[in-house]
């Protein structure tokens, strides 16, 4: 087998590895999509917003616990 000949196949595994990721990266999109649309989100982005705006309320909750703790 010459080094073209080694190379071409080394390329069609590296191309088949990458289809096979590719289908598994979109079955898990899908399954996060499905699960986002069970928790009411329609989308990626607006999830994205509310996990945001949990963040800085938890972040807030933080900062009047630390105060609060100072003041005893």
């Amino acid at each position: 087998m010459s080094m073209n000949e080694k190379g071409l196949l080394d390329l069609k595994e590296r191309i088949e590895d990458a289809d096979r990721d590719a289908a598994r990266l979109e079955g898990q999109m899908t399954s996060l999509i499905e699960s986002l649309k069970k928790l009411g989100y329609s989308s990626v982005k607006e999830a994205e917003k509310a996990l945001k705006k949990l963040d800085n309320l938890i972040e807030e909750k933080e900062e009047e616990l630390n105060t609060a703790i100072l003041k005893v």
